[in-house]
This record gives C-alpha cells, structure tokens and sequence, in this order.
C-alpha cells in the first residue's frame, strides 16, 4: 500500500516510522494508530468541549495532550500507508502478538517494504518463554516443598492465559459519562486479544523466512539504532523499563 503522507524526519535525515504507537510515541517520529484517541490529537477544540461536559476525564485529557499532533489514523490490516524504502527504523511494540499468525507475515512484509536498504526493524512482542519459564520456576519451588511458592504460582498461570486468552474486561474510561462516549467493552472487542505468541526462536526463524537479515535479540536498553534510548519508548524514567517481560529482537533489510 502505497501513499501521500508527508514523511517527518530527525534532524540528522533519518525517517523513524512506530506502528501501532498507543500513547507511547516520540512527536520526531511518524507514529501511525487507529484509536479513539488519535480523533481527539486532530480536534483538539472537540476535545476541550467534552472535557468541559465531563465526558473526559483529567486522566485521559493528560494522555490526550501527549498524543502527537501529527499522529496518522489508519488501520494497519490495510498496510503501510507509505511508499517503498522510505524509512530508516521501523518500529512496533507489543503490536505483532495482536495479529493472526496467518496474517503476520503480511504484516511484516509491509514493514521491510517500507524499510530503506540496511534499514533496521526493531520488534517488541511479549516473551513467551519468559512467561513459561516463570510458571516452571513456580512449579520446581512447590514441587521442593515450599508452599509459600503457590501464590506466585497462580500468578504465573494468570499471566500466560491472560497472554494467550485476554478475555477480561478492560476499563477504557472512568467515569459514568466517559463510558457513554467510549463504550464498555471487552479486549477482545478493542483490538486487545492476543493472536499468538512468540519467543527468540519462532520469532527468528518468522523474520528470516521474510528475507530480514542480520536477527539480533537486544533488550529494553540496547539497540543496533544510533542513539534509541534517547526517544524514551522502551524505557521510562529513571530506566525503568516499560513493558517488562518482553522479548526485542531487531533485523536489517538488506
């Protein structure tokens, strides 16, 4: 898919593209999602007025005001909406797990197309053998005859059908009049069920059948990408990592 978008750039020329960016976003980069919020960041005069009703909270006005202006709304089931070998670093975090297997490829073909020659893509999904290891880590404790191990036990088993089911229910707004704008409604309906799962393995051998080049897994902190950490997505404040329990894993278009 191919389109008109003006394309924003660093002021060293590279052209950063986050997919699937949420509220998690850098205004340098072009950061493309299609939720509700993204309406408010291109009307912010609407914004205000529903504020003044009561019908936003404070919360999510503080969130609407870190959204980039700039911010595309699309779809991405529909592609990238950018011509060929365009950007230097695509991006995505905790976006792929949200897509069928059968459509990830797609997907991530979209992304190298995009992608410049020797451009960098950097994937964040939760670490599937991360949440394994943990449950079996729970189990050997137990199994030694510590019964205080239960506890973390349990939350072991939450945490990897919670990955692999998400059928509770998420808040998206506080308040009474913030549900009759948003809606009440599941994960599964927002776009928040997780499709499938990965771990170093599966997620290398799925890039390198695409035709990526030169797989490295990194973490929250290191990246092949001149000068990431200074953007702040995969690590907050005080270097406390965002999503933790995750799996990163870059590749180059070559």
């Amino acid at each position: 898919m191919k389109g008109n978008h003006k394309i924003k750039t660093l002021p060293d020329g590279r052209a950063m593209l986050n997919l699937g960016c949420g509220y998690r976003m850098h205004w340098e980069f072009n950061n493309i999602d299609s939720s509700p919020f993204v309406f408010f960041a291109k009307h912010p005069s609407v914004e205000r007025v529903l504020r003044s009703l009561g019908f936003i909270s404070e919360e999510r006005h503080q969130k609407h005001l870190s959204v980039d202006p700039g911010i595309l709304n699309h779809d991405l089931r529909k592609g990238i909406p950018f011509p060929d070998s365009v950007f230097d670093v695509v991006y995505h975090s905790h976006v792929l797990e949200h897509i069928d297997i059968d459509s990830a490829p797609v997907f991530l073909g979209e992304c190298r197309r995009v992608l410049k020659k020797n451009g960098v893509m950097r994937v964040v999904v939760p670490d599937l053998e991360g949440i394994i290891g943990r449950y079996n880590s729970t189990m050997r404790k137990i199994d030694g005859g510590d019964s205080s191990g239960l506890e973390g036990h349990l939350a072991s088993i939450h945490e990897l059908f919670d990955m692999m089911v998400r059928f509770e229910k998420m808040v998206i707004v506080r308040n009474r009049k913030d549900r009759l704008l948003h809606g009440a409604k599941t994960m599964l309906q927002t776009g928040g069920g997780h499709r499938w799962m990965y771990d170093r393995h599966s997620l290398k051998d799925l890039l390198g059948k695409l035709g990526f080049s030169r797989i490295k897994r990194k973490d929250a902190f290191s990246s092949g990408i001149p000068g990431w950490n200074r953007f702040g997505l995969d690590v907050v404040e005080r270097n406390k990592i965002y999503r933790p329990h995750s799996l990163y894993m870059e590749a180059l278009k070559v």
